[in-house]
């Protein structure tokens, strides 16, 4: 009986494991443009939980602007409309959209 209960507590914190929606955080961190000046961008992306927080500053364009996105392998997308926000070309290096040119590294 008391083997049964064990098995049965294994069993439970094993699905609870399986049942983890974390993001892997390889995103997570401040990216900047590699040749920074007073008019380069910066996103800055934070890992919470099941998803990431992204704020993008761009002076030159006036934008400074704060959203939440989801992982998708090697992508981040818009929640509302899987739409491909940034591509993650390497560890260090980041994308705009589905574009593989290198816009940020991180910092």
């Amino acid at each position: 009986m008391m083997l049964k209960k064990v098995m049965a507590v294994c069993l439970f914190s094993v699905a609870l494991v399986g049942c983890n929606d974390n993001v892997s955080g390889k995103f997570s961190g401040t990216w900047v443009e590699p040749n920074p000046d007073s008019n380069s961008s910066t996103v800055t992306i934070t890992a919470k939980g099941d998803h990431y927080e992204v704020n993008h500053v761009d002076p030159m364009m006036k934008r400074n602007s704060t959203f939440d996105v989801k992982e998708d392998s090697n992508y981040l997308k818009t929640i509302s409309s899987d739409h491909i926000e940034y591509t993650l070309i390497s560890p260090n290096e980041l994308a705009f959209g589905n574009d593989k040119k290198v816009m940020w590294i991180k910092k």
